[in-house]
């Protein structure tokens, strides 16, 4: 069950009653409820009762915990048999109880995410990862009180850890690996977002953190930019050179690479099937540099749709159904709030294969970007 907004009465401060009524009936009746996520904190205080009763399939919890106080965060603590646990700008008063829900779950607890939160301290993390050695995924993100050099210290110590999937936030530079930071040697789903960081230093920064994975079998992988940066090629001969046996996804947002470096990456990434970028060459050479990928299925063009970068011709419907002609591999190409998707056939009167495509339009304006439970991101 997911709820990510709620209507509100009248006078626009309050939740509608009635709403809430009926979404407190819904999960009182589903006894088989496995999954939840709520990202309207307006709404838990009048759930809670209901979520804690006669749930014993629940395992996976997604909250956006801006206004628990600490007897509603008490009161949530109490859940045990959780995997999954996702806590969204969590108040002092969640954070305050994570120990006790860390505690209560830490034999079952396989995933936990933190974000938007300036009281997620070195402390309270390496509490958690004391207590949960069946720990596969962390999700690190937007908490300024813990850098990545900070998180990266943290894993250092718990070796014990098998942790296949890791996203963090760079806040601060550093030119170097750090002595003090670990061999993720079991990760598979790596993400990395920027938020403060020198044009100077971006570079051997994001090149510091991927010596960690240096010796792992990295499946996917995310580099992602909060003010538009362009991508020194010694951090992708990096990538390249390390884990193009194993690479499937490679995601950068808001990272503009040349024309040399997306052909270089659909020449060298044998095993890669998504590929996002934000498009800026002509299509044709666009397209000619795909067909390299023989298993490339996915593209997704991550612009924003603020108008940068034009680009002739642009990628539109006219583009995609060109891209899908000349690259018979690729199946689909999402952009600015839509996906498409490719489906090659026969004709009955002729015998070719004939190309269909079909069109889905998302609500969103924009690209959507949705973390899933692996840590990886849906793009």
């Amino acid at each position: 069950m997911t709820i990510r907004s709620i209507p509100t009465a009248a006078n626009g401060s309050k939740p509608d009653m009635l709403f809430v009524a009926t979404v407190a009936k819904c999960i009182e009746l589903c006894e088989n409820l496995v999954s939840f996520t709520c990202t309207a904190h307006a709404l838990l205080p009048f759930i809670l009762t209901k979520l804690l009763s006669q749930k014993p399939r629940l395992t996976e919890v997604k909250l956006e915990a801006l206004t628990l106080s600490v007897t509603e965060a008490t009161e949530l603590a109490k859940m045990e048999g959780l995997t999954h646990l996702t806590l969204e700008s969590p108040s002092r008063g969640a954070l305050h109880l994570l120990e006790k829900w860390v505690g209560n779950n830490r034999g079952q607890l396989t995933c936990l995410s933190l974000s938007n939160s300036i009281d997620v301290t070195p402390g309270l993390l390496g509490y958690s990862l004391a207590h949960l050695s069946n720990l596969k995924s962390l999700s690190i993100t937007n908490c300024l009180a813990t850098t990545h050099k900070d998180l990266l210290r943290q894993l250092n110590q718990y070796p014990q850890l098998s942790l296949e999937s890791l996203a963090l936030t760079i806040y601060t530079s550093t030119r170097e690996a750090d002595a003090l930071w670990p061999d993720l040697f079991s990760l598979k789903h790596l993400t990395i977002h920027v938020r403060q960081c020198g044009k100077e230093d971006l570079n051997p920064t994001v090149k510091s953190v991927l010596s960690c994975v240096s010796h792992a079998a990295l499946e996917s992988l995310t580099l992602r930019d909060i003010d538009r940066a362009e991508l020194h090629t010694s951090v992708l001969n990096t990538v390249i050179k390390e884990h193009k046996r194993t690479l499937r996804k490679l995601n950068f947002v808001s990272f503009i690479l040349t024309e040399g470096q997306i052909r270089e990456i659909c020449l060298e990434l044998k095993e890669l099937r998504q590929l996002a970028v934000f498009i800026t060459v002509y299509l044709d050479v666009l397209a000619a540099y795909i067909s390299k990928a023989k298993r490339l299925t996915t593209l997704v063009d991550t612009q924003s749709g603020t108008g940068h970068a034009a680009r002739d011709p642009s990628l539109d419907s006219r583009g995609v159904k060109k891209l899908f002609k000349k690259c018979v591999g690729l199946r689909t190409v999402k952009t600015t709030g839509r996906t498409y998707t490719a489906e090659w056939k026969e004709s009955g009167k002729t015998g070719e294969k004939e190309l269909k495509v079909t069109l889905h339009r998302l609500r969103q304006p924009f690209v959507v970007l949705r973390e899933g439970r692996d840590g990886t991101w849906d793009l």
